[in-house]
């Protein structure tokens, strides 16, 4: 029998010699904090954020006690600049893994159509150089097709970086043929099924502003299913509805400095204080009870 090549040894680790990773997803209406929540990461060190929205504001995140200047900004969303970022941080980690504790990609929807813009200019370029004529604002199924290619390569790349990953979205409604409407990313029906699978949380972003009349918003992560809205929680260990869902504050509950049945406990016996309480959330689980009575 001849001998067998040599092969790499398998990159085999012990479940409990790895550190947790947030891979995370927002959802939810323009203005709903799903770009602050993720800025908030730079509050665990330095992050990159892919700024396709332009969204993010240095005032409004210092007032919040963000340190931006843990927070680095890329602007070019073009595949080639994409897939160029994913390469350069692949090696930067792989060569110093504390060069970036995460990267933020916001947003997988305006991403989404920059794709889509650049995939129709070079498919009417290429009807043009065969002399056929082409509605340069139409989508075939061949456009949608690449697409959903080039949106899985970046999401499930960046979401395999050895880091802190967290994307943000749009909400997308969806009715399927028996009429049962249902609300998740707003992505192709295609990506967002992977996209859904692809992370470890997905939270639903709202604002409730009623408690201070108005003036001062309020806003809610579900990491649950609810109704008509996705939403999951493979650590199952994030309140099922959570006040101000930081990505700082989640990964607390998912490394344990926080407990959901700590806090839950806590603020029945009307304290915001204790070991594993996160007393943001039990002073807003108390504030709502009082409410409701």
């Amino acid at each position: 029998m001849s001998a067998q090549p040599k092969r790499p040894k398998p990159a085999r680790k012990k479940l409990s010699e790895q550190k947790d990773m947030l891979k995370i997803l927002y959802y939810g209406e323009a203005g709903s904090g799903k770009t602050t929540a993720l800025a908030s990461m730079a509050k665990l060190g330095r992050i990159l954020v892919v700024d396709a929205e332009s969204g993010l504001k240095q005032r409004p995140l210092k007032e919040l006690g963000i340190p931006v200047e843990n927070i680095e900004v890329f602007s070019d969303t073009s595949l080639e600049g994409m897939e160029e970022l994913y390469h350069d941080l692949r090696a930067e980690l792989h060569e110093d893994p504390t060069t970036y504790v995460g990267v933020v990609i916001d947003s997988i929807t305006e991403i989404q159509k920059k794709l889509q813009e650049q995939v129709m200019a070079q498919a009417v370029l290429k009807s043009q150089r065969k002399g056929i004529e082409r509605d340069r604002f139409r989508v075939y199924q061949d456009d949608w097709n690449t697409l959903s290619s080039q949106m899985r390569l970046l999401i499930r790349g960046f979401r395999d970086l050895p880091c802190h990953v967290g994307f943000s979205a749009l909400e997308r409604r969806d009715q399927d043929d028996d009429g049962v409407v249902q609300y998740g990313p707003a992505t192709t029906p295609a990506v967002a099924g992977d996209l859904k699978g692809y992370v470890d949380i997905g939270c639903y972003m709202k604002v409730q502003n009623e408690r201070k009349g108005g003036e001062t918003e309020e806003y809610t992560g579900v990491f649950r299913p609810v109704g008509k809205f996705w939403a999951k929680d493979r650590f199952h260990a994030v309140p099922r509805v959570m006040m101000d869902p930081s990505v700082d504050r989640v990964y607390q509950y998912v490394t344990g400095q926080y407990s959901s049945r700590a806090t839950i406990i806590a603020s029945k016996g009307g304290k915001t204080t204790g070991d594993n309480v996160d007393s943001v959330q039990a002073a807003w689980r108390i504030a709502a009870t009082q409410e409701s009575s």
